[in-house]
């Protein structure tokens, strides 16, 4: 059975910065590339086709800051999480949205009819994922 699930952030509502990377021998790295802030700003759950099968599962999506620059990625889990309370699991999905293009509405490409409404598809050079979202609201 899976836990309650918790409702998307408003756009006023914010986690506060909490995870930290380290350095693999435990000293915090200041200026290496092992250092990056993470920041969940918004998470909820949608349902997006698996790579191989096409399956369409339940994910948690994350849209995440990374790093010192704060660049934008989307990340989807197998479960909800909160950097609050535990540490950041690692994902199934993750695509860097700099280096992206997002569709609102991406229409007849979605790969199964039931699922046309409140979709949007990232596109990246390597792969396009479609997602879709409970209501409009979570889109």
């Amino acid at each position: 059975p899976r836990a309650a699930i918790p409702r998307p952030l408003s756009s006023s509502e914010k986690y506060p910065p909490t995870h930290t990377h380290t350095h693999p021998e435990g000293m915090p790295a200041e200026n290496d590339a092992f250092s990056s802030q993470i920041t969940l700003l918004r998470g909820g759950w949608v349902k997006k086709p698996s790579r191989h099968l096409g399956r369409w599962r339940d994910r948690w999506l994350a849209l995440t800051l990374h790093g010192q620059y704060q660049l934008p990625v989307l990340q989807t889990y197998r479960y909800a999480w909160d950097p609050r309370r535990e540490s950041i699991p690692a994902a199934t999905e993750s695509v860097e949205l700099a280096l992206a293009i997002i569709t609102a509405n991406p229409g007849d490409r979605v790969p199964e009819a039931r699922f046309v409404t409140h979709t949007f598809a990232v596109a990246t050079a390597d792969a396009v994922l479609f997602f879709a979202c409970a209501s409009a609201d979570e889109k």
